[in-house]
């Protein structure tokens, strides 16, 4: 059985990757993978087996197994199928449920023409590309897709329900920087790329972390100095007071000109905080730059 798409993981390399969140991932997207089978009637007619996981950047290797040697009975469903998976051949199947009255007659003599697998796998991929553009309604992009108003309005849903949350959290809570699906076998390379960037296309807005936080906003905190480093450049973390505690420990960094070795006196020490922010996207932990930062109580007795 052939691999038949992979899912790959790019973080920064120096500083490794969150093994816990990326298995979690797994089990996000195997939720993923099943409602949108399921949109095409085939969560018991179809599986997705992970083969195997290569080092590097992490690429988990993926195969379609069909459980079910009849796949899809219903002509109606077939072509909502196709609409998505393989437009193209919706004139042929037209012609075909005219004449016919079993589409696996269809299959049996037209192997090369209907690779299940390969149409699985583009159905896939092209189902997660319509969610990232349902939610935001890119009209031309969904246009373009040929998917009907009802696979828009269920793949929007799996957005807006929030099934991509667990999925994407090495995006939204750690340091991996992309997610790429790619398609490996068949005539053209099928994928879909979620990025710090877009990955707000794939989550509810309830999802949004620390709101109140935007881009390029000076700020002042107060809070707790937890750690100094300065292996991958000069980086510190700091327990903010008064925001959401799950989301409290940011990472900060020091505006051009200030040296980390000064603030070795504050280590867990209570401090007051001149930052501003600096973010790529509202669906993940804010950065702080710092500006300046005291001792809370020499800032309280001013």
């Amino acid at each position: 059985m052939k691999d038949s798409f992979v899912i790959k993981y790019e973080f920064e390399a120096a500083e490794g990757f969150d093994l816990a969140l990326i298995g979690s991932s797994f089990m996000g997207f195997d939720k993923v993978f099943k409602q949108i089978l399921s949109i095409a009637g085939l969560a018991d007619k179809v599986e997705v087996r992970t083969t195997s996981v290569r080092q590097g950047s992490v690429e988990v290797f993926n195969t379609i197994f069909q459980l079910d040697p009849l796949f899809i009975q219903d002509p109606r469903h077939l072509i909502e199928f196709l609409k998505i998976a393989e437009p193209e051949l919706i004139r042929g199947f037209n012609t075909f449920m005219a004449i016919k009255s079993s589409v696996n007659e269809y299959y049996a003599k037209n192997p090369l023409d209907f690779e299940i697998t390969l149409l699985i796998t583009a159905y896939i991929i092209k189902s997660m590309q319509i969610s990232g553009t349902a939610k935001k309604s890119d009209k031309v992009a969904l246009e373009s897709s040929q998917a009907s108003p009802k696979q828009i309005k269920r793949l929007r849903k799996l957005v807006n329900h929030g099934y991509y949350k667990r999925a994407l959290a090495p995006i939204t809570h750690s340091n991996v920087t992309s997610v790429k699906l790619r398609s490996i076998n068949g005539k053209k390379e099928e994928s879909v790329i979620i990025t710090e960037k877009n990955v707000g296309d794939f989550l509810p807005d309830t999802e949004q972390i620390l709101p109140q936080f935007e881009d390029g906003d000076r700020v002042n905190l107060s809070g707790e100095l937890q750690m100094l480093g300065s292996t991958h450049g000069d980086t510190l973390k700091l327990k903010v007071r008064d925001i959401d505690p799950e989301e409290s420990l940011l990472t900060a960094r020091l505006v051009e000109g200030l040296d980390i070795v000064e603030f070795a006196p504050l280590f867990k020490q209570a401090v007051y905080i001149d930052a501003e922010i600096s973010r790529k996207t509202m669906f993940k932990r804010p950065e702080l730059i710092i500006h300046k930062m005291t001792l809370l109580q020499e800032r309280l007795e001013l």
